[in-house]
């Protein structure tokens, strides 16, 4: 274990046992397998734990929150950030606090939580995109919480925000869904936006199936066949 644990000093201040397995579930995740990915994550959360290390715990509950909230599944999703949440708060580590509020905050945007949780996005969402690793997804998250409480124009900010911030076409994690958030947003403000948000929706087909993202595939061709049916 002490051979093992030093490797977080090279390596971004956080094991790479830790991040390979975190990263594998995610994997796993968009391609549609929850059973593979819930075996990694588990051993994300498992490792880290063993090492005794904090900044790797919090990465790895974080990362962990990411590969749930790719599945869709809130409960799971709000276990692994509320704990990244508190962790950093107690050893100071800023990556995960502000980010990992973000994902508590999409995870109870349901029934009573939505305006808390429309609070809580608003408060964080800066500090989020400053000092997280994905930037992008963040906004992504943000802007699908305000959507559902009837701010649409606000969430399209943060996805046009996400799009420009794009260093190579089609490459990203959560673009596609970015995208298909975007087109919906569209919608939402003025249904008249058809070919616009239709274009949207297509984008995040195309990236969807370039990355081999099967879960945002499926969701995108979903939002394309309910557009043509609504016009038909």
């Amino acid at each position: 274990m002490t051979q093992h644990r030093h490797l977080a000093h090279a390596f971004g201040g956080h094991d790479p046992g830790v991040c390979a397995h975190a990263q594998c579930g995610n994997s796993w995740q968009l391609s549609g397998d929850s059973q593979q990915a819930r075996q990694h994550l588990a051993q994300a959360v498992a490792l880290a734990e063993l090492l005794d290390h904090p900044n790797s715990l919090g990465h790895g509950l974080h990362n962990v929150g990411i590969g749930h909230q790719l599945g869709g599944d809130r409960e799971a999703t709000y276990a692994a950030a509320h704990r990244a949440a508190a962790l950093a708060e107690k050893f100071n580590l800023p990556p995960w606090r502000a980010s990992s509020v973000i994902l508590v905050g999409w995870a109870t945007a349901v029934g009573a939580g939505a305006a808390d949780a429309v609070r809580l996005i608003d408060a964080e969402i800066a500090n989020a995109t400053a000092v997280g690793p994905l930037p992008q997804y963040y906004l992504g998250l943000a802007a699908e919480v305000l959507l559902a409480a009837g701010r649409a124009a606000d969430a399209l900010g943060h996805l046009d925000r996400a799009i420009a911030g794009i260093d190579e076409p089609g490459i990203g994690i959560y673009l596609p869904e970015i995208y298909r958030l975007r087109g919906a947003c569209l919608l939402a403000l003025d249904r008249n936006n058809r070919a616009e948000a239709r274009s949207a929706f297509a984008i995040a087909l195309d990236i969807a199936k370039r990355q081999g993202a099967v879960i945002f595939e499926s969701r995108a061709q979903a939002s394309l066949s309910e557009l043509a049916y609504q016009a038909s």
